[in-house]
């Protein structure tokens, strides 16, 4: 396993273990809510770093497979599948989509994406989490659920 998959899994494992109930708030408790936010916003945003780094590493590493893929044939067209040694852009281009290495790391691509867009959701859950813990506080600080 390289150093990439171990990250991304990792941020994978991190990401699973993200649950509604850390976006939750016990107004029974607004003390303990307001200790644990900045930590968990720090985390969250940590893990969106991440996330976007490893998206930032794999797109670089797609970079890199297209130049190796589009030098390969432009160096030995008719072994890499231009039977008469002439090539187009429109060729070379479709033969670097096609190659069994791009698309795993497109499709790697996509996987972090996602990632990151999940990490993205967790950072604005813990923003509103905290304007809310914010309102609740102004409610409570006015005794507004003792009228109730």
């Amino acid at each position: 396993m390289s150093e990439g998959e171990v990250k991304g899994s990792e941020v994978a494992k991190q990401l699973d273990e993200i649950n509604e109930s850390m976006f939750t708030i016990d107004k029974a408790r607004l003390d303990v809510e307001w200790e644990s936010v900045s930590v968990r916003s720090f985390s969250m945003h940590k893990l969106a770093a991440k996330t976007q780094l490893l998206l930032d590493d794999i797109k670089r590493q797609m970079e890199v497979a297209r130049a190796k893929v589009d030098s390969e044939i432009r160096r030995d067209p008719i072994n890499n599948g231009f039977p008469s040694g002439k090539t187009t852009e429109n060729g070379i281009e479709s033969a670097i989509v096609l190659d069994s290495k791009i698309q795993e790391l497109a499709s790697q691509i996509n996987d972090a994406r996602y990632r990151v867009n999940l990490a993205e959701a967790a950072v604005e859950a813990i923003s509103t989490k905290k304007k809310a813990l914010d309102g609740l506080t102004q409610l409570h600080s006015t005794n507004y659920y003792t009228s109730k």
